[in-house]
């Protein structure tokens, strides 16, 4: 039987990832309101913005701090922002980009009708220092054009979400200033949610969650719901949790040595609940590109029912409250994965 005092350990360490986290509003360069092209709804700009920031990360960063050929070398200089966000530099190929790009549920209406945008970009481990330079790399992306019709933005503002300070503003001219960078584990405890463990908590995914794993389902009398059994949620949560921490913090204190959680203690503590109720489908409207990679996506909500007398409960809403800030399943850098965690 896991001891709850060794999962608060582990627990504890996971949460000590930092994270800052910058919401983004974007401007068309020019009237966008009628046109026919759209960005992708759920994705918040992720798929097309990733490789344009990468490349211009690579421009800011890279210059001066190495002599390598630009175009034919790989930068392996440790003070880079580029090598550090988009190489895993140092770490194996793969090891999880500590870097996400996802979406903005409730987006600015005005925005939406002059043909602009918003994203919401959070960095973990060391890269949540890096941020002046993302800024940088995203307000030059954004003017070269993104998507297959290269239509052009403006960086309008910044908005630090841990702070709610606003970082930067086009209209005022003001110098971008830097984010806080707090832990999740700190994130959390501002939340200021009951001590008291829930008797039900629901996940309503915010953007398609994607992945790999046969999923098992059910038939109703209209629609055919799917089921993500709790094990392969908080499985999910660990793992991403344990690569990152692997990763971008560790080595950390001798009295903090992490071990990974096994495959036994994961199944107890799914122990503690089970599924309650199922809204989770299929998503159909897919591109080809997706089609042809096999991998399904899945929107909707998911109940679970816990059981309040099991001491290992809190530790489930524990694990499940962290899990909005990193996303889940595969495609998390590009916005796939986000859910909001709901406690009844």
């Amino acid at each position: 039987m896991i001891k709850a005092n060794d999962l608060h350990h582990k627990i504890t360490i996971l949460s000590q990832l930092p994270l800052s986290q910058v919401r983004y509003s974007l401007s068309p360069l020019i009237d966008q309101s009628e046109t026919t092209a759209s960005l992708p709804k759920y994705f918040g700009l992720g798929r097309y913005l990733r490789g344009a920031l990468g490349y211009e990360l690579r421009m800011i960063s890279c210059v001066g701090l190495c002599d390598l050929d630009f175009e034919h070398k790989q930068c392996t200089e440790p003070a880079c922002a580029y090598a550090r966000g988009f190489l895993g530099l140092g770490t194996s190929d793969a090891s999880p980009a500590a870097y996400r790009l996802h979406p903005v549920v409730n987006t600015n209406r005005e925005l939406i009708e002059i043909g602009g945008a918003e994203f919401t970009l959070s960095l973990f481990g060391a890269l949540s220092e890096d941020h002046f330079y993302w800024l940088q790399g995203i307000q030059r992306a954004v003017r070269r054009g993104l998507g297959k019709e290269k239509r052009m933005f403006i960086l309008a503002q910044a908005i630090d979400c841990l702070s709610g300070e606003e970082l930067w503003n086009i209209a005022e001219h003001t110098f971008p200033t830097l984010p806080v960078v707090r832990t999740l584990k700190e994130l959390i405890q501002d939340e200021h949610i009951s001590q008291k463990t829930p008797k039900q908590l629901t996940i309503q995914f915010t953007s398609p969650f994607e992945s790999n794993k046969q999923i098992s389902f059910k038939h109703s009398k209209h629609k055919k719901y799917y089921q993500l059994e709790l094990y392969d949620l908080l499985n999910l949560i660990i793992r991403r949790l344990e690569q990152l921490i692997e990763t971008y913090l560790l080595p950390i204190e001798p009295d903090l040595l992490y071990h990974r959680f096994n495959i036994k203690e994961i199944r107890q503590l799914a122990e503690s609940g089970c599924i309650r109720h199922s809204e989770l489908s299929k998503l159909s409207k897919q591109s080809q590109q997706e089609i042809k990679r096999g991998v399904p996506r899945y929107t909707g909500r998911i109940t679970y029912k816990l059981d309040p007398k099991n001491e290992l409960s809190p530790f489930v809403v524990e694990l499940l409250r962290l899990g909005q800030y990193i996303g889940i399943g595969r495609g998390t850098v590009e916005g796939r994965g986000s859910y909001n965690l709901s406690l009844f």
